[in-house]
């Protein structure tokens, strides 16, 4: 008896304590444990975790953060602020192909914040009496902490590893077109090939900051794969010609020259699906040094010598091609003034940063860019997967909206080089123009719509004239009229040469300077305008 007695003392005193520290944990929050209770405001309800009753109980962290004795949304905001904290922590992405670096926010981070307020905020406020009574003992006795799930964007990712190491890492992506026997045609990957395995480089970033990690700044190395065997198998979609245009480009030697230098140099680019390209940056750096002859170039109104003319027909001509295959275009310039080799409107200007040609690659599959000069004819064709209708066909047509005569007078220069008495019109009067360049599309030969993919306007130009410093109009001298061989002679001929190419002799232009300032572009103080034609 005396035993009896003594075990239900213990058990009543052991459901004594019991119930007097649920009371004590109900009493912090009485009325949400009775709303739990009472169906006023269940557990996973809006009004549960906004209810300025329920208390988040002593002891819990989030990430190491106290949030105890705080409400849902104070301990949001407490939360984001660490999150904002997080932000600026410097990250290294190793690689034996170099290091990049940014910082977390670059890099896209993001967290379940508010899902982990809600998991503290349920700790001992939600459930049954067993399971409250249990999570507040273990709240009190040897604290909880609740884990913060950070993650980074893969896109951003990508984009910072691309953008710090993607030259590199891409080294020797070499690519070869061949022609089959049916008609179409074959991409082939040369030597070897990286690519960064953007997932795992995630989950290894994303691993890092699950590990006891409180904002530190820490590094973590970039999952490289060998990515021939994958760019081969996307590849084998590149079957067929998706679009192709052809200008002549006989000029002077070194024109010529600088024109095949910029075809070679953009032959053989392939896209990868979402991949963009800017010309300017895959010909450059327009020098001597890189391969580039003396030859006009447009500065404002005016052509003057410069190193690298001609390029832009090469632009101009990938352009029509590309325009042909429908690859989305992100940047096209159009001259200051109107050029010889395509209609108005039809044309794409180079000028380092300041006028450029950017496509990208908006097809699911690759695209092969080839280039080509032949017999005084550049050539430009894109290769790839064709998913378009085979009774669909698209044309493009320049529509000139307004002609605008060339002002009145002469714009007459000083030179000092030329022989007293002397008046020499260096450039015609040019007319200027307001044109539009329209996408017509057929299906079943039937018009169905048309789209304005353009505007350009070309200015109008006066009778440029030199004279000697003593001349005036009393002048005897005969005059004398020159013109530069510049892109700008003759408007929308695209017409090949009376004399076959293969008989004309162009002059040898000489060999290009050993050093050649790589910025040679000039700016017209009046307009602004500045082109390499």
């Amino acid at each position: 008896m005396i035993f009896m007695k003594k075990m239900i003392g213990r058990v009543t005193a052991g459901l004594l304590v019991a119930t007097l520290i649920l009371s004590a944990g109900a009493g912090k929050a009485g009325k949400v444990n009775a709303a739990a209770s009472d169906g006023d405001a269940s557990y996973g309800d809006a009004s549960y975790y906004e209810s300025k009753d329920v208390r988040i109980k002593d002891n819990i962290t989030i990430a190491g953060v106290s949030v105890g004795g705080m409400t849902y949304s104070e301990a949001v905001d407490r939360i984001n602020q660490l999150s904002e904290q997080y932000k600026s922590t410097q990250v290294t992405l190793k690689s034996s192909f170099g290091d990049a670096s940014a910082t977390l926010g670059n890099l896209g981070y993001f967290d379940n914040a508010r899902d982990a307020v809600k998991d503290a905020v349920s700790c001992g406020n939600s459930g049954d009496i067993l399971k409250r009574f249990k999570e507040t003992m273990e709240a009190e006795g040897q604290g909880m902490d609740i884990p913060l799930a950070s993650e980074v964007t893969e896109s951003r990712l990508s984009e910072i590893i691309e953008g710090q190491l993607g030259s590199k890492i891409h080294v020797g992506n070499d690519y070869e077109l061949s022609s089959n026997d049916d008609g179409t045609v074959s991409v082939k990957v040369l030597g070897s090939s990286s690519s960064v395995d953007v997932e795992e480089t995630a989950a290894k970033i994303e691993e890092t900051m699950k590990n006891n990690w409180h904002g530190e700044a820490f590094s973590t190395d970039i999952v490289i794969n060998d990515g021939t065997g994958k760019k081969q198998q996307e590849l084998d979609s590149v079957k067929n010609l998706l679009g192709e245009f052809t200008t002549n480009y006989w000029s002077a030697a070194g024109r010529m020259k600088n024109i095949e230098r910029a075809t070679s140099l953009l032959n053989g680019t392939v896209l990868f699906p979402g991949q963009g390209a800017s010309v300017y940056d895959t010909i450059s750096p327009i020098t001597a040094d890189n391969g580039y002859y003396d030859a006009p170039v447009y500065a404002g109104n005016k052509a003057i010598p410069g190193i690298g003319g001609g390029v832009c027909q090469v632009s101009t001509t990938l352009y029509n091609a590309l325009l042909r295959a429908e690859v989305t275009i992100t940047r096209r310039d159009n001259h200051g003034m109107t050029v010889h080799y395509v209609d108005l409107a039809m044309d794409a200007a180079i000028s380092g940063h300041v006028q450029d040609l950017e496509f990208v690659n908006n097809f699911d599959t690759p695209i092969y860019i080839e280039g080509f000069c032949n017999g005084g004819y550049v050539t430009f064709k894109i290769y790839g997967k064709e998913t378009r209708p085979a009774n669909r066909k698209v044309e493009f047509v320049s529509k000139t909206i307004q002609v605008i005569q060339p002002p009145d007078g002469e714009e007459i220069t000083k030179d000092p080089e030329l022989p007293p008495g002397s008046r020499v019109v260096t450039h015609a009067a040019r007319t200027g123009y307001v044109a539009e360049l329209w996408k017509n599309v057929y299906v079943d030969g039937v018009l169905k719509e048309s789209i304005k993919i353009n505007t350009s306007q070309y200015v109008a130009v006066p009778t440029q004239v030199s004279v000697s410093p003593d001349w005036t109009e009393d002048s005897t001298e005969q005059d004398t009229t020159t013109e530069s061989n510049t892109e700008s002679n003759t408007e929308g001929n695209t017409t090949a040469p009376e004399t076959p190419p293969e008989q004309q002799q162009p002059v040898e232009p000489q060999q290009p300077a050993e050093t050649v300032p790589e910025d040679t572009t000039t700016i017209d103080p009046e307009t602004g305008d500045v082109d390499q034609p």
